[in-house]
């Protein structure tokens, strides 16, 4: 309950995927970007991402930033300020 109240910080208005897979492999790369305005000010943002998937990095406004996991939730530092 408490990850849901999270999610709910912050409005995502944009997602885009660009994903690579083929039909006979078992496996899917990709990078996603996700475009959201802060209800409130933010110190991080809360995205939830199967366990099993391996992340290779994570990028605020093009900068990486380090980030924690714990099973599906990765929060993710923002500093964001309201909208």
């Amino acid at each position: 309950m408490a990850q849901i109240a999270e999610t709910e910080r912050y409005d995502v208005h944009f997602y885009f995927l660009d994903l690579n897979m083929t039909n006979t492999a078992t496996t899917l790369s990709g990078t996603v970007e996700i475009h959201a305005s802060a209800r409130e000010n933010l110190d991080s943002a809360l995205l939830e991402l199967f366990p099993t998937f391996v992340i290779n990095s994570i990028e605020v406004d093009g900068t990486p930033v380090a980030y924690s996991r714990n099973a599906t939730a990765l929060k993710v530092p923002v500093n964001a300020t309201q909208n």
